[in-house]
């Protein structure tokens, strides 16, 4: 039985005479009184689970308590569930909804279940108690009681949880934030079971890219409705961009939003200068430089800024206020307005809320007929009208398995039916009028409609709010969570651990030594980013290959199945294979020579990242690897007898392969002594036809290989084949993300 069906939560109320019969009374808990004035009394913990606590007390007034639970006999930090500063006045036993009142007897349930919380900047933590640990209780009415008392033991073993993981959206789970610039580790609110992450080069490897001190200009602004005008009576969004006394100006009532955006199709220049994609903000300030002209405007006048994915003032997702003087000057907004320090960790307006990809379903459908591909049409009213020129859209094609992502270059939604163009032909009519499903960018990424709204919140008569520049400052993190690709699940973890019983994984864009500790910790050290410069491989001459970068696409890397360490990775060479008339690919057994010591920790080559420094070597450090070229092109590839590439080998077992309609085969799985690999239509949702890759005695391919086969092909590492669209029951079959063999070769 799932231990979450021991929870306590707001709703499982428990009255005095009727207490759960689950609740483990702790006889003999200390109290004391630390004042000679009135003070709670008949303090006690009189029940307990591995992720809550039911607290009692007599209160010697009607008033609110402050409850405080900690770890710590010195009470700092508090944990989660009653700490202030996360949760408002979570440490105010009247302002918790699950606190009974009995007369002055009064009941509080520290620690809640089930799922994870968003505190008051966002950031999403869980507010479970941590299991098998001595809490510090103290309860202050004008004066103080104390006590202790521990949490209870999880269930051992396998623990089954009935119940689904809470979904925010498609594909988006409720999740605690990963960042470690938020916090290093979280409770899990079903067990109670701690994870730490421990990788204290982990935080200065935070940084993918980021804005610069200056900040990214808004190079967009308008009028929401109308009020704004540019002072030189050019463009708002020049008047904005650029700190030269020209101004985007406002003299009327409250109420007129200037929108300001990027205005840049790039990811709205989201930092990813970077090698890497899969970022998340670090930080994210916005510079406002303005002021307030004319006689009304006094010792200043009051400014609304907020936050939209949209465009739309009704969907302010956090409004701030600040204030705009005489004086011009720069404010600088984040999760606090002003901010008190700029580009701080965590100064980000709505952290784990705006992804930089997301993508959000149409309230309809679209289509478009032969007759103009370039033309797409709506058949919901306010689907149109949310999108606009520069913005994409997205949908799946049945009919050709393809998805297209046509770009929009012009609306026309007043007309019937409402329509845009997009900047080529995208077909979308095997459905007719009734239409397709779509999806548009509803994140950071590719969103014109992201950005900030500026209103003057005075009616102030004579005083005109003047906006003379306005920029994005961010940073972006690239994440170390233990999860990525479709669906977000699919950490890949080596099945055999090392040694010293870490298990080696490829978490995201890097690399990492997870390993469980006694305390239900989890011990995490950072390995190295994913990347391999080939050089770097000694059994690799330069001119067969540049550089591998195994954590995208994630088929890049797979570990071995039965040697601690080791792993492989296909990579391209610099020379042409004659089979494929392509850019020949290779494979790479690659093992990691400090598998448990992360970067920059004594005793390693691999240095601690330098923020600052080559992105190479220094910004992302590279994995302590040694690695050898299994498969072989002889004499630069000059005949196909020379090729002993993946595409090579592949001809010679299936001649009739089509490189044309199927790529060159890829690494899927490992399995035992085997490589199985796929060459499939497309990037997924397609056919493929499937080829087993004998590791042998691990040797080069023409070199020093001795396979486990013989036959007409001893000498090459390619043996089997398995077009799967050719047997009857892969004709209604698909390859998706992460494919595996229909096969196991033996």
């Amino acid at each position: 039985m799932g231990f979450r069906a021991n929870s306590m939560e707001s709703g499982d109320m428990i009255t005095k005479n009727g207490k759960s019969n689950w609740l483990v009374v702790l006889a003999g808990a200390c109290v004391w009184a630390q004042s000679g004035w009135a003070q709670p009394t008949n303090l006690r913990v009189t029940g307990s689970t591995p992720t809550q606590m039911v607290i009692e007390y007599d209160t010697p007034a009607t008033g609110f308590c402050t409850v405080e639970v900690s770890e710590s006999s010195a009470y700092s930090p508090l944990v989660h569930d009653v700490n202030p500063a996360m949760f408002g006045a979570a440490d105010r036993d009247l302002n918790r909804a699950d606190t009974i009142v009995d007369g002055m007897h009064r009941t509080v349930i520290a620690g809640k279940t089930g799922r994870y919380y968003s505190d008051v900047q966002g950031v999403w933590r869980s507010r479970a108690l941590r299991a098998e640990t001595q809490h510090y209780i103290r309860v202050a009415c004008g004066g103080t009681a104390n006590t202790t008392a521990a949490t209870g033991v999880p269930p051992r073993g396998q623990t089954a949880f009935t119940e689904a993981l809470p979904a925010l959206g498609n594909f988006q789970y409720q999740k605690p934030s990963l960042n470690p610039l938020f916090q290093t580790s979280y409770v899990d609110p079903e067990t109670g079971v701690m994870a730490a992450s421990y990788y204290p080069n982990a935080m200065k490897a935070a940084y993918a890219a980021s804005t610069g001190a200056l900040g990214a200009a808004f190079g967009s602004a308008e009028n929401i409705t109308a009020g704004w005008s540019a002072s030189d009576g050019g463009t708002l969004g020049n008047a904005v961009s650029g700190d030269d006394n020209v101004y985007a100006q406002y003299s009327g009532a409250a109420g007129e939003w200037l929108f300001l955006s990027l205005g840049d199709q790039n990811y709205n220049r989201y930092p990813t200068s970077s090698t890497f994609s899969g970022n998340q903000l670090s930080y994210q300030n916005v510079k406002l430089r303005m002021d307030c002209a004319g006689a009304g405007c006094g010792s200043g006048i009051a400014v609304e800024v907020c936050l939209v994915t949209d465009r739309d003032p009704g969907h302010c997702i956090q409004t701030k206020t600040v204030t705009a003087t005489a004086t011009e000057q720069e404010v600088i907004l984040c999760h606090t307005a002003p901010c008190a320090a700029e580009a701080a960790a965590g100064d980000v307006w709505s952290p784990d809320i705006i992804l930089r990809d997301d993508w959000a379903p149409g309230a309809g459908r679209l289509y478009n007929t032969a007759a103009d591909y370039t033309s797409i049409k709506f058949t919901d009213q306010t689907d149109c009208d949310r999108l606009r020129a520069g913005d994409l859209v997205s949908w799946w094609n049945d009919q050709f398995s393809t998805t297209y992502q046509p770009r929009i270059t012009a609306t026309s939604c007043a007309s019937n039916p409402p329509s845009v163009t997009v900047n080529g032909s995208f077909p979308a009519d095997h459905s007719g009028v009734s239409g397709v499903p779509f999806r548009y960018p509803a994140g950071i990424a590719n969103n014109t409609r992201y950005g900030f709204l500026v209103r003057k919140r005075d009616t102030t008569a004579n005083a005109t709010l003047r906006v003379d520049r306005g920029a994005w400052r961010a940073a972006s993190y690239i994440h170390g969570v233990l999860a990525s690709g479709s669906g977000g699940f699919n950490k890949r973890c080596q099945r055999v651990k090392t040694a010293n019983g870490y298990t080696l994984c490829a978490a995201g864009d890097l690399l990492y030594a997870v390993k469980a500790q006694g305390d239900g910790t989890l011990d995490i050290k950072f390995l190295g980013t994913a990347i391999i410069l080939v050089a770097r491989l000694g059994a690799i001459t330069d001119d067969e290959g540049g550089v591998i970068y195994f954590g995208n696409p994630a088929s890049d890397l797979h570990w071995s199945d039965s040697e601690p360490s080791v792993f492989y990775v296909s990579y391209g060479m610099n020379v042409s294979s004659p089979a494929s008339g392509t850019t020949g690919l290779g494979i790479a057994k690659v093992t990691l020579t400090h598998p448990e010591t992360a970067c920059g920790d004594p005793g390693t080559t691999c240095p601690a990242a330098n923020p600052d420094g080559l992105e190479f070597d220094e910004r992302w450090p590279l994995p302590e690897i040694a690695g050898v070229a299994l498969t072989k092109c002889l004499n630069t590839c000059a005949t196909d007898s020379d090729d002993y590439t993946i595409a090579g080998q592949v001809k010679r077992i299936a001649p009739g392969y089509n490189f044309a309609r199927f790529r060159t085969p890829g690494l899927t799985a490992v399995q035992g002594n085997y490589i199985v690999l796929s060459g499939r239509e497309g990037s997924q949702d397609t056919f493929a036809q499937y080829f087993a890759f004998d590791l042998g005695n691990g040797g080069t391919c023409q070199v020093d290989y001795a396979g486990n086969h013989a036959g007409p092909f001893a000498g090459q590492q390619i043996f089997g084949w398995n077009p799967n669209f050719a047997t009857r029951g892969g004709r209604w079959g698909v390859d998706h993300t992460g494919p595996h063999a229909s096969a196991r070769f033996v």
